[in-house]
Formats: C-alpha cells, sequence, structure tokens
C-alpha cells in the first residue's frame, strides 16, 4: 500500500512539473492599500495604458500597465479610461449585488495591487475583486496578462460549498 502511494505521488510530480514551467519569466500582484486608495480617488495614471477583465458595466478586474510595455491578450479588452468612467466604476461596483466570487480576504470589496515584474518592480496597477493575477513578460517588453482568478484556498472555499 505505502508502495502504490509513493508511486502515485511520483507520478503527479512528474506530470505536475512540466506545466510549472515556462519559456519566458512570469510577474505577479501585491496588494497594497495605496493602490486601493489610487483607484477609489479615481486617479488616471497617464503613463498607463489602462485594460479591463470582464464586462464593460462592471469589470471583475481593471488593470493600468506602464506605456513602455505592450500587451498582448485575448482576454483583456482595452479602454480608454478616463477619471469619470473610473468613477462611475467604482460606484457601480460598490452598489452592485455581490455574488460569491470574491477573495475571502476581501470582505466583498474590491482591491488594489501593484503588478509586478519578475525582479519585483512595479510596472502597473490592479483593481479587482479576485486575489490572483500572474503575467508572462516576453522580449521586446511584450506582457501578456493571463486571466485574474482566486487563489488556490479562495478556489478551494468555492469549489466546497454546498449550495
Amino acid at each position: 500500500m505505502k508502495t502504490h502511494h509513493l508511486f502515485l505521488l511520483g507520478l503527479s510530480m512528474v506530470l505536475l512539473v512540466p506545466s510549472c514551467s515556462t519559456k519566458y519569466p512570469r510577474g505577479t500582484i501585491r496588494e497594497d492599500h495605496a493602490v486601493t486608495s489610487l483607484f477609489r480617488s479615481a486617479k488616471i495614471n497617464p503613463d498607463y495604458n489602462y485594460f479591463y477583465y470582464g464586462i464593460f458595466l462592471q469589470p471583475d478586474t481593471i488593470m493600468g500597465i506602464d506605456k513602455v510595455y505592450t500587451v498582448q491578450s485575448r482576454f483583456w479588452s482595452p479602454v480608454d479610461l478616463t477619471s469619470e468612467q473610473l468613477r462611475i466604476w467604482i460606484t457601480t461596483l460598490d452598489n452592485a449585488p455581490q455574488d460569491n466570487i470574491f477573495a475571502s480576504s476581501y470582505m466583498g470589496r474590491y482591491q488594489g495591487a501593484y503588478i509586478l515584474d519578475p525582479e519585483g518592480k512595479a510596472i502597473g496597477t490592479w483593481y479587482s475583486k479576485l486575489d490572483w493575477g500572474v503575467f508572462e513578460f516576453q522580449p521586446e517588453k511584450i506582457v501578456i496578462p493571463y486571466p485574474p482568478a482566486l487563489r488556490e484556498v479562495d478556489r478551494g472555499l468555492f469549489m466546497n460549498r454546498d449550495d
């Protein structure tokens, strides 16, 4: 029986390791209340290009990426974000009925984060109800943002619901 468990553990490691590797380095997000405040005050950074994930009227995530980077994604929609549009989004998101797909630590609120390159340097900002973001950095300053999601701990809570 113990040999069987060791075999399954070894097999799962062999299958998992290739999926974790990537040809290009990756960045992530780091939550920061200062970024939350920036978004909530509707301040637009003129050095950023903005994108949203989800539906326009009520996006799941809003992100700004430094204009020195080219963003390539079929999941994120570019938006010519103005302070007025950001205020509309913030008001809508604050007043919308809460769904169950929020990071558990966010308590039903959107939170801000810095977008970090593989070396940990901030290259953008993020405002979302989801707490997991991964970015692939390719040569020529190309960044590929993956769809946002809940961290594994939150995914487990959501997937194990009884209703």
